[in-house]
């Protein structure tokens, strides 16, 4: 028998469900909506708009889980600055907002508090992040780098380090596939780039861009596959595919158009 998978989208009720349960916890209200509170600090409140809720969260683990899944987890202008984020309950799952909300109130919670919780400070963001990343499925983004890659002729893909990578002629790597790498945020490729590229890309757009770890150092560039569209993905591997091809082989590509 087949189980049911978790729908996802959750209410307020949830919500007050889950914070009422935590040690010390009281309901109150934080810029005129409802609100939970452990020792007069906030850990959780429902936002003016009363489609999503505000949580205490590390600047850089809100980034890592805005980029796994911007429907769910975002910010405001006024949030830029500030240790929260806003998650939208219509696409949220009951479970990873536990998992949010349990790491909010740790965060903020006294420490015999958290003791008697039988929870470490700061453990808790590992899980938010691992249950919104198995929601990604990273094979269609890979499906992609390799309908592309493979329009170039005698592409060799194969294991190199762990992760799908692409050879020009069998010989030169041209394409490294990037799944969260060292849980770094980014479903990407990393390609060859020409002598000063590198910091161009970057500097223009740092959203798409970034300088991926080892090959980096030599012009390489990241890019963000949620962030490019395959006509500029297609002209990216082109030119990475150009930069390490064979003389010979490049010619034949060329005589061929």
């Amino acid at each position: 028998m087949k189980r049911a998978k978790k729908a996802k989208g959750v209410v307020w009720g949830d919500v007050c469900r889950i914070a009422a349960a935590l040690p010390g916890a009281t309901e109150a209200t934080s810029y005129g909506t409802p609100a939970f509170f452990v020792r007069q600090k906030l850990f959780v409140r429902l936002h003016q708009s009363r489609e999503s809720v505000v949580i205490n969260i590390q600047i850089a683990e809100r980034e890592k889980l805005i980029k796994t899944d911007p429907e769910t987890f975002f910010i405001t202008d006024h949030y830029r600055q500030h240790p929260y984020v806003l998650v939208r309950l219509s696409t949220a799952t009951e479970d990873v907002l536990r998992a949010m909300i349990t790491e909010s109130w740790r965060r903020v919670a006294p420490a015999n508090l958290a003791r008697e919780y039988g929870q470490v400070k700061g453990s808790g963001a590992k899980v938010i992040a691992a249950k919104s990343a198995a929601r990604r499925p990273s094979e269609k983004y890979l499906e992609r780098v390799r309908r592309i890659g493979g329009m170039f002729p005698e592409t060799l893909e194969k294991l190199s380090h762990g992760a799908p990578t692409f050879f020009a002629g069998g010989k030169k790597v041209f394409v490294m596939f990037s799944d969260n790498h060292h849980n770094d945020g980014h479903v990407a490729v990393w390609l060859p780039a020409p002598t000063g590229m590198q910091a161009v890309l970057i500097e223009h757009a740092p959203e798409k861009f970034y300088r991926p770890p080892y090959v980096g150092v030599s012009g390489w560039i990241g890019v963000d596959l949620d962030h490019v569209g395959d006509d500029e993905l297609t002209a990216l591997i082109r030119q990475a595919w150009r930069i390490v091809a064979p003389k010979k082989l490049l010619a034949a590509f060329d005589q061929a158009k």
